[in-house]
């Protein structure tokens, strides 16, 4: 399903609503000591955050769109704006590409970036 910052309303608060309780849900599994430093409103305004700010990138689906939320989670709230992940920022935004493959590229170039960083720290 389509989750487009137009159709919000039209696709009715009850279906949202059920998005946005998975959504907390998981990243209260993810994030645990986060999300109970935020609070349950302060996630769910972070997650709304996150899906506006995702839009400018197109991700529109549930799976698209809970992975750009998890990344805000991860990364910082406004990580694509913040000049160390530019690279990122780059990657989100590659034209020619859908939605779903630039996040793949995105968590798949993170991963190795942080798999090079951790085997740095151990020498």
């Amino acid at each position: 399903m389509l989750i487009q910052a137009h159709q919000l309303e039209a696709l009715g608060q009850s279906h949202y609503v059920e998005f946005e309780a998975r959504t907390a849900k998981w990243l209260g599994e993810e994030f645990p000591d986060d999300c109970h430093l935020l609070g349950p409103n302060a996630v769910r305004e972070r997650i709304r955050y996150a899906l506006q700010n995702g839009f400018r990138y197109e991700f529109y689906t549930e799976a698209d769109a809970a992975r750009y939320v998890y990344l805000c989670f991860l990364l910082g709230r406004n990580f694509d704006l913040a000049p160390e992940y530019d690279w990122l920022r780059g990657i989100l935004s590659g034209a020619g590409q859908e939605p779903s493959a630039r996040l793949d590229a995105a968590y798949n170039e993170l991963a190795s970036r942080l798999e090079r960083e951790e085997g740095q720290m151990a020498l």
